[in-house]
């Protein structure tokens, strides 16, 4: 009779090698940072900054839209000081748009054709003279459904 292995816990395994125990350190260590910043931002705009990461001195922020870009550009004069008050070395900033996975899951589903436009593609493509055209109507029709 074989025995039963217990299950590790997710501590366990993060601690079992000196690559994983680094990258979960740098990963609380942004987590931290992002706080940090967040609590020195407007209320406003707390929400839409959700990453954040030192690289060569230089603050990396992630928001949700172009639009905080701006905003958390003209923040940045107030976030270095307030980084620099706790000892954090930041000599500038940098601001880039990473749109939050839920948005990129709702992009790539979007395009669903309905039966009726899949009826519409088939009839089309029975009065067309170019049999290409024609062809491809129909391969659109019978097109999965994401």
């Amino acid at each position: 009779m074989k025995s039963v292995k217990k299950p590790r816990s997710v501590g366990s395994i993060f601690n079992a090698t000196a690559h994983l125990r680094e990258l979960l350190a740098s990963a609380q260590k942004n987590t931290d940072l992002l706080l940090q910043v967040q609590g020195l931002l407007p209320q406003a705009i707390r929400a839409h900054c959700h990453a954040a990461h030192l690289r060569d001195g230089q603050l990396v922020l992630f928001t949700d839209s172009p639009a905080w870009v701006m905003r958390l550009r003209f923040c940045s004069s107030q976030l270095v000081q307030g980084l620099g008050a706790t000892g954090s070395n930041v000599r500038g900033i940098r601001v880039r748009v990473q749109l939050p996975e839920r948005v990129l899951r709702r992009r790539k589903s979007a395009a669903r054709l309905s039966e009726g436009t899949r009826q519409q593609l088939r009839e089309t493509a029975e009065h067309l003279d170019n049999p290409a055209l024609a062809e491809a109507l129909k391969r659109l029709s019978r097109a999965r459904r994401p």
